[in-house]
């Protein structure tokens, strides 16, 4: 019995050595990430930091405006009768150079034209060599007054009606001198160096008296004009950048002009010059987009920016030393942010709020 009993307490023993080594073992292993974590805490940190920029704050303003011509730059091409228009050679916005066929356009009155300019053509030339005989007769004395005056008013008559038969053609678009045959169609040509605008009816229809086919406007006699509310005009300042767009291209420009307020509707007028408007149709609406600039201020990325109730400030670096800066926020805008205080040092963009907490701390 004693045996056992020594037994017995043996085996306590042994097993209370064992639950004291485990829980030594235990408290150890949990204690360990609790130092890691105080000398991650105690380690120095390497701010990402930016200096500030002096940089030009942009404000974009944007409106609706229409490309037009200006009345000195454009020709219709219009014709006297009704007429049937055969061919069409051109399509809206596309650029015609003086003197490129157009179209085609066909009508009885313009055979008959054209055969009057061949008749009156002849006579005049006839004319023309009867009034150099006679000129040089009457040089030599050989000329009678009246056989003079007569040489003279047959050129001069014939002249007056030989121009007139060219000057018909020209209400058609023909030129004349360009004729070889007799024909009821005519190639019409183009008035000007410019841009089709839109056409007024299609090839195979026939087009009214006096309705143009369509107009050709000179590339150079072009601007965007619009009428905007003062609001937006206050916006607005004179050689400021603008795009234009019509939808499908965008187009560089320069705005030109601002008028005073209207005394009728209350609207600004402003005038906008394009640097290059090829693709842009006359009388088509457009859309701009005008740059301005509306301050100068320091810059840097917007992720620095804190705030402490309402009033914005940065984090400074400045000799390993962390401290805040309150600013005044001019403008914010593509991911920066503008403000009028200079400051010295460098500005956190980075763990900005980790930043506060060292300095707090």
């Amino acid at each position: 019995m004693e045996f056992l009993s020594n037994y017995s307490m043996v085996k306590k023993q042994i097993i209370l050595m064992l639950v004291t080594v485990s829980a030594l073992v235990q408290c150890t292993t949990e204690s360990q990430p609790e130092t890691k974590a105080s000398e991650e805490t105690n380690m120095s940190v390497s701010w990402v930091t930016e200096a500030p920029i002096w940089t030009a704050a942009i404000e974009e303003t944007q409106f609706n405006a229409r490309y037009e011509a200006i009345e000195s730059g454009k020709a219709a091409v219009a014709f006297p009768t009704a007429v049937r228009v055969d061919e069409l050679r051109i399509r809206p916005g596309q650029s015609v150079s003086k003197g490129m066929p157009i179209a085609i356009v066909s009508h009885p009155v313009i055979a008959e034209l054209e055969r009057e300019y061949f008749e009156t053509k002849e006579v005049f030339e006839v004319a023309q060599a009867s009034y150099s005989r006679w000129s040089k007769i009457q040089s030599e004395g050989g000329a009678s007054e009246l056989e003079w005056k007569q040489a003279i008013q047959d050129k001069n008559t014939a002249k007056a009606a030989y121009e007139s038969a060219i000057a018909m053609l020209g209400s058609y678009g023909i030129v004349a001198e360009l004729l070889d045959k007799v024909s009821n169609t005519a190639v019409v040509l183009a008035p000007i160096s410019g841009q089709v605008q839109q056409l007024n009816v299609g090839q195979g229809a026939f087009l009214s008296a006096e309705t143009p086919l369509t107009e050709v406007v000179a590339e150079v006699q072009g601007r965007v004009y619009a009428e905007v509310a003062p609001e937006i005009a206050r916006d607005l300042k004179v050689a400021a950048e603008v795009v234009v767009s019509n939808g499908a291209e965008q187009f560089a420009g320069e705005l030109r002009a601002i008028s005073g307020q209207s005394e009728n509707d209350g609207l600004v007028s402003v005038w906008i010059d394009i640097d290059n408007p090829s693709g842009l149709i006359y009388g088509s609406p457009v859309s701009v987009q005008a740059h301005s600039i509306i301050d100068s201020a320091w810059s840097v990325s917007e992720a620095a920016l804190l705030y402490e109730g309402s009033q914005p400030f940065v984090v400074i670096e400045e000799l390993d030393q962390l401290k805040k800066a309150e600013i005044t926020l001019t403008h914010q805008g593509k991911g920066r942010i503008f403000f009028k205080e200079t400051v010295k040092g460098k500005v956190v963009i980075e763990q900005a709020n980790r930043a506060i907490a060292a300095i707090e701390g």
